[in-house]
């Protein structure tokens, strides 16, 4: 039975079966526009991926696993959509547009490595 992510206070490590689909949650958990005013539904899709992907990394069934990840990654996807019109109305900067890009582009890359090893 799944207890749930193990952590300590350094946030997410990674071990054993788990390094693929926990090294996307940690990356994810890094603060993002750290300092700005980030707008809440850009925070909900942040949060509905990494914990999507979180799910992901815990889940011992395959094909659920694999299923989380993917609607993981299309909320982060989702997330990188709004964060662009966010930068372009002024509501962020574009360093912080830029920053959850490059964060989904890693988790991305990750996810893509993960799901085809599994």
């Amino acid at each position: 039975m799944d207890q749930g992510p193990l952590v300590d206070s350094t946030g997410p490590t990674c071990v054993g079966a788990c390094t693929g689909g926990c090294a996307i949650e940690k990356a994810l958990s890094q603060p993002l526009c750290t300092g700005e005013n980030v707008p809440a539904t850009l925070v909900q899709r942040l949060d509905k991926a990494q914990g999507l992907i979180s799910q992901a990394a815990g889940t011992s069934g395959k094909q659920k696993a694999k299923k989380l990840m993917r609607r993981g990654i299309k909320a982060l996807k989702q997330a990188v959509g709004i964060a662009a019109k966010a930068a372009k109305k002024g509501e962020i900067s574009s360093a912080c547009a830029a920053s959850v890009a490059t964060e989904f582009g890693n988790a991305k890359t990750g996810a893509d490595r993960w799901l085809h090893t599994r």
